[in-house]
């Protein structure tokens, strides 16, 4: 899934550029207006703070999943179309898909919040949310069912998966924060806007593997010619 879902990555930038700048202009647009504030929790001994630019930073990363999941389908399908097709295809799944996103985001940061591992618990169950309702077309209840459904058994590799992307993200923004520091003394704006380009470029990959997690998990339980892949290109 990863090797696969990089491959398509890189192979369609210029598809997946677009969509991910118009995934990404509310957090854009929290930088312009100089939002940093933050959600503070207490919880007796611990108290974390998330601040609004990482919230809008990942709500729009995980809306991004639902627009790239139609086009890295129909590729790996082989059912290409025009490149204007699938950019008006990708961005109507993207906006179609807002409520799954932030119902997502909600129940993972809420389970974060009770000690880390029912909110890893429920990262891996959610993983193909997006997928599936952007390719099945599945309101919010049925696209969260789903995605559980499918995940069953393979919730492990999908939690190494997790880390992985984890792992990459803070490499990126600490390499980030390392060269703006020499490039740019002080320059918290230049700052932001960079690690937010960073962070299209990593969701960028991270969709593209969770649709390709999705057609695979797909794929083993019902079989490549299932109804719900098909209605990707009707």
């Amino acid at each position: 899934m990863l090797a696969t879902g990089t491959k398509y990555y890189f192979r369609n930038l210029s598809l997946i550029l677009p969509v991910s700048l118009l995934a990404f202009a509310p957090a854009f647009a929290v930088i312009a207006i100089s939002v940093d504030d933050a959600f503070r929790f207490d919880l007796g001994p611990v108290r974390i703070e998330v601040r609004y630019r990482e919230m809008t930073s990942l709500v729009c990363g995980i809306c991004l999943q639902a627009g790239l999941s139609l086009g890295a389908i129909r590729h790996l399908e082989g059912g290409y179309r025009d490149f204007g097709e699938d950019l008006i295809g990708s961005i109507q799944s993207l906006f179609r898909c807002v409520p799954v996103a932030l119902a997502g985001v909600a129940l993972v940061v809420v389970g974060l919040l009770a000690f880390v591992f029912p909110g890893l618990a429920l990262a891996t169950m959610l993983w193909v949310a997006l997928p599936s309702a952007a390719v099945e077309h599945r309101g919010l209840v049925g696209a969260l069912q789903r995605s559980f459904e499918l995940t069953r058994g393979y919730r492990l590799r999908i939690l190494c998966l997790l880390m992985v992307f984890l792992a990459l993200g803070i490499a990126v923004e600490f390499a980030i924060s390392l060269a703006s520091s020499f490039l740019v003394p002080g320059g918290l704006g230049f700052l932001a806007v960079a690690k937010q380009i960073g962070a299209i470029l990593i969701s960028g990959l991270v969709g593209s593997v969770a649709a390709v997690s999705y057609y695979d998990l797909r794929t083993l339980r019902e079989g490549a010619a299932s109804r719900a892949i098909t209605q990707a290109f009707e």
